[in-house]
């Protein structure tokens, strides 16, 4: 009988403890996002999903770093450094094609925030308006090329407009001291503040003018792909559910960001983050799920890297990215 007694009892201590183990919630799992930048009105929604749960929601601790540059954040990537980045695109596909094995798998701007800014009186609208232009640019990176392909596209010499290189925000600078004519940038960040003091602008952008050049998305390790699949599906359920609350509720994203930094302006971000979101379908994604991405827009962008010698050598376009972890 004695022997009974303690054999139902530690059966009851063990279903006991079974019931607290399985009623306890699991840890979520913890990830980084690395942004391509500080804090601006481009980057800003992700604290939204922090706010509303989002990536709780799927079992994730996220944890989101401030950047210092695209470039950076795809190198982060490839060394596994962290797991999930906010980045250009155009960053990383000359990365991948330089043999950094990193994916694109979530594209947010997909239509691209390039454009020539120029002031109104000026009579700028269409890139044949620019012959004879001075137009400022920037003295790092690619900008300088990418106008000069953008003007072929369009029939326009080169030689025909001058470029007059620029640090920083002495672009901006230089065109309302009438400098220059105006200057090439991304229109979602580098004008915000002209149009923010009611500056009348013209604004050619490339994306309208035959040449897509997209903006920032998530990146992963080509490894993560492999290994974990279902932590990027899980990533991306949260991220989908942030960027479309943050498209019928943008000064809800600014609020999550202000509290976390208050001293950024409230009315400069969302200026920004309006912009940007007028970026998120490209002509041939519209229609389709926020995330999801064109092989058209893949080859406009390698096509056009090709050209201006960013890219050294075409690779098929299937290496830059890829829709699995979406919704089909």
């Amino acid at each position: 009988m004695r022997n009974r007694i303690v054999t139902f009892g530690v059966a009851l201590a063990a279903g006991l403890l079974l019931a607290v183990t399985s009623s306890t919630p699991a840890a979520a799992e913890a990830v980084a996002l690395r942004l391509n930048w500080t804090v601006n009105g481009g980057n800003c929604t992700w604290f939204l999903g922090l706010d509303r749960g989002y990536f709780k929601d799927q079992g994730l601790d996220l944890t989101i770093k401030e950047g210092s540059g695209s470039a950076t954040g795809v190198k982060l990537i490839a060394s596994g450094d962290t797991t999930f980045a906010y980045v250009d695109y155009t960053s990383t596909a000359v990365a991948i094609s330089r043999g950094m094995p990193i994916k694109a798998v979530f594209g947010v701007e997909r239509q691209g925030p390039l454009g020539v800014m120029t002031l109104k009186e000026w009579g700028v609208e269409r890139p044949q308006d620019l012959v004879g232009k001075k137009i400022g640019t920037s003295t790092r990176g690619s900008g300088g090329q990418l106008f000069a392909a953008f003007l072929r596209r369009n029939d326009v010499p080169p030689d025909k407009v001058k470029l007059v290189g620029y640090g920083g925000g002495e672009r901006v600078i230089a065109m309302l001291e009438k400098q220059v004519h105006g200057f090439v940038g991304f229109f979602t960040t580098d004008a915000v503040g002209v149009i923010a003091k009611g500056v009348p602008l013209n604004i050619l952008k490339f994306t309208e003018w035959g040449m897509n050049i997209m903006g920032p998305g998530v990146v992963v390790n080509t490894e993560t792909i492999a290994k974990q699949p279902q932590l990027i599906r899980r990533f991306i359920t949260g991220a989908r559910r942030t960027w479309a609350e943050a498209r019928t509720h943008p000064e809800e994203a600014v609020a999550a960001t202000i509290r976390r930094f208050p001293k950024e302006n409230a009315s400069v971000l969302l200026l920004q983050l309006k912009l940007m979101l007028g970026n998120i379908d490209s002509p041939h994604s519209a229609g389709r799920p926020i995330g999801w991405m064109a092989r058209e827009d893949w080859d406009e962008m390698q096509r056009t890297f090709v050209e201006v010698k960013e890219i050294r050598r075409a690779i098929p376009v299937e290496q830059y990215y890829t829709n699995e972890f979406l919704p089909q």
